[in-house]
């Protein structure tokens, strides 16, 4: 079992949510993209006209383009072993989420290898969770150390207070054997839903991860969600998120795609340069740009204070009549 030893994955998922955009496919055994799937079947309920943006709305769209506050953020910086906003040692591609303790922990219901080959692992086992409910972890290594995983939770209870529901699955499409790299996955959540008291996040889709390079990975969104307690709706769609933690310098981002706000409908969102982060918070970089119908934008400059000077064209017309500073806790 030395090959699912390495686990790491979901870190803790913030109380409150906010509407945030995101897009792909159900759950599958192997691939990745293809056409979104919406939450529990229902899909993605919320506008899809161009986004008129304003001074109003431009903090909460400013949300939507990274992920804040929506527990999104720290899914896909620990699944995919990303640099996170919280500017965590970036780490090998890990094929299992840290929610799963390693098999050593686990009821074995069947591990088998093939007689032929040894390095061959095929795998079936059940993990009880730490405040209830259980989690089956299945599939196939091969000696390359490729394969597909599955996580199928049930009411798994982490034991600080989330409950995890729903499946994702791993596909490990390359890897560098020289280092032990994961350098090519598909990550794919069907019906999967992070909870506590406060909040419920419905999550189905696809990420596509990369990295060729060590401290550097790309994932490509294709996700939509719901937070079922606020009824907000969200959506990615070939949206592309790319992590960077240099060796000894500090983590940043950059964004690019379509983003979908429910209320508000759709964006289109880039970074003049990446967005650097310090304790999980945007200190520099960028300025992010968001645009909708009509001409309208929003820049989006963070500041070393811990603030974002958010400013808005709410007529088309190139200038900026909206101007303010505010805090990132504030921009949810």
């Amino acid at each position: 079992m030395r090959r699912t030893r390495r686990v790491r994955g979901i870190g803790a998922i913030p109380a409150s949510f906010v509407l945030c955009a995101a897009a792909t496919a159900a759950l599958a055994a192997a691939g990745c993209g293809g056409p979104a799937h919406a939450p529990g079947g229902g899909g993605y309920a919320g506008l899809t006209a161009d986004a008129r943006i304003t001074a109003e709305n431009a903090a909460p769209l400013t949300a939507v383009a990274l992920g804040i506050g929506t527990g999104l953020d720290a899914f896909i910086g620990r699944a995919t072993a990303g640099t996170t906003k919280a500017g965590e040692d970036y780490g090998p591609l890990p094929p299992l989420p840290l929610s799963v303790p390693p098999p050593v922990h686990a009821k074995a219901l069947h591990v088998a290898q093939a007689a032929e080959n040894a390095d061959v692992l095929g795998f079936d086992y059940l993990v009880p969770g730490p405040a209830g409910g259980q989690v089956r972890v299945y599939g196939t290594l091969w000696p390359d150390g490729t394969g597909a995983l599955v996580t199928a939770f049930e009411a798994y209870g982490r034991g600080d207070g989330y409950t995890l529901d729903g499946n994702v699955s791993y596909l490990i499409v390359a890897r560098d054997a020289s280092n032990g790299r994961i350098t090519a996955m598909d990550i794919r959540l069907s019906a999967f839903a992070v909870a506590d008291a406060a909040a419920d996040l419905l999550l189905d889709g696809a990420i596509a991860v990369s990295s060729t390079t060590p401290g550097r990975v790309e994932n490509r969104l294709d996700l939509e969600g719901l937070d079922r307690v606020s009824g907000k709706a969200f959506r990615y769609s070939d949206f592309l998120l790319v992590r960077a933690a240099p060796a000894g310098g500090a983590p940043a981002e950059d964004v690019a795609g379509e983003a979908f706000e429910g209320a508000a409908g759709r964006l289109m969102v880039a970074t003049d340069a990446p967005v650097a982060y310090s304790a999980g918070v945007p200190v520099g970089g960028g300025p992010v740009r968001l645009f909708g119908a009509e001409g309208t934008a929003a820049r989006v400059t963070p500041r070393s204070d811990g603030t974002a000077q958010i400013a808005v064209d709410e007529d088309g017309d190139g200038g900026f009549e909206s101007v303010r500073d505010l805090a990132w806790d504030s921009i949810r």
